[in-house]
């Protein structure tokens, strides 16, 4: 870790609703935080269900959030209230497409602390002739991530 670097520790809230269906979950990441051009980004890793792990990265800018997901999972997701966005998603049975709106997004980033909340819905494309109707929501999702600085104990430096 260079000493640009900081290690850092992220809470994930999530919640999911498709139909009347409801999931809600909460993963626990570590990982290391550092700017690039006055940029906050996060780097972490997460386990997939077969125990692959996936290098992911947050990438804050003043108006929107990029989640950036590497190797095996791919894609990229753009929190962006100003921009309803166009996303391409690898899954087991080929491309998925969808477009993303966000409805809310606050990021407070803070000496030792960065917050993000957000509320946003995708709408699936099942074909190329679908038009994108920006009424039509297939999936809300709402988040919440909580990243602090860890603070190295003597023994750790």
């Amino acid at each position: 870790m260079s000493s640009r670097q900081k290690p850092a520790h992220i809470t994930l809230f999530s919640r999911e609703q498709a139909g009347n269906e409801v999931q809600t979950d909460r993963f626990e990441f570590d990982g290391v935080w550092f700017e690039k051009a006055g940029k906050p980004f996060i780097l972490f890793e997460e386990p997939l269900e077969d125990g692959t792990l996936v290098r992911s990265a947050l990438r804050i800018d003043p108006d929107k959030v990029a989640v950036l997901r590497h190797e095996k999972v791919g894609g990229h997701l753009i929190l962006d209230p100003n921009h309803r966005q166009k996303m391409k998603h690898p899954s087991p049975y080929g491309m998925l497409e969808f477009y993303v709106t966000t409805h809310r997004l606050e990021a407070e980033v803070l000496k030792e602390q960065i917050r993000i909340r957000a509320e946003y819905s995708l709408q699936l494309l099942f074909d190329e002739q679908e038009a994108p109707d920006p009424q039509k929501q297939d999936v809300y999702r709402s988040l919440e991530l909580h990243i602090n600085e860890q603070k190295m104990s003597s023994s750790d430096k």
